[in-house]
C-alpha cells in the first residue's frame, strides 16, 4: 500500500507513482457495450466494461469514496445550487439507476489484454 501525506485540505501527496493497473484484477477478460449515463439526461454516451472478475471494495473504502467531492472544498460547487439530488455539498451519491435491458446492443467478450 501506498503512503500518502494528507493535508487539512484534503489533497493527497503520493510517496511513489500510483499504478493504476494495480486496481484492476487479475484476470483482464471482460465484457464491454455501448450505453448510457446512469444518471440525467441518460446520454448514449458510455462505453461500459465489466470484468468477468468481480473487484471487490469494503465497506470501509465505499464510504471514502463517498466522501469525496467533485470540486475543491475552497470553492461552490454549482452542482449544489441545482435541484439534481445526486449531488450534496459536491459529493457524488445516488448517482445510479437500475439495471436496464441489453435492448438491442452488441455485447462483446473480451478474454485479455
Amino acid at each position: 500500500m501506498y503512503q500518502a501525506e494528507i493535508e487539512k485540505v484534503y489533497c493527497v501527496t503520493l510517496n511513489k507513482p500510483l499504478d493504476p493497473a494495480r486496481l484492476l484484477p487479475e484476470g483482464k477478460a471482460y465484457w464491454t457495450y455501448l450505453g448510457s449515463l446512469t444518471t440525467p439526461p441518460c446520454s448514449e454516451s458510455v462505453t461500459w466494461i465489466l470484468f468477468k472478475e468481480p473487484i471487490e471494495v469494503s465497506h470501509e473504502q465505499l464510504e471514502l469514496f463517498r466522501e469525496m467531492r467533485c470540486y475543491d472544498a475552497a470553492e461552490e460547487c454549482p452542482c449544489d445550487a441545482t435541484l439534481n439530488k445526486q449531488f450534496e455539498y459536491g459529493k457524488v451519491i445516488n448517482n445510479f439507476r437500475p439495471p436496464l435491458e441489453l435492448g438491442n446492443r452488441q455485447l462483446r467478450e473480451v478474454d485479455s489484454y
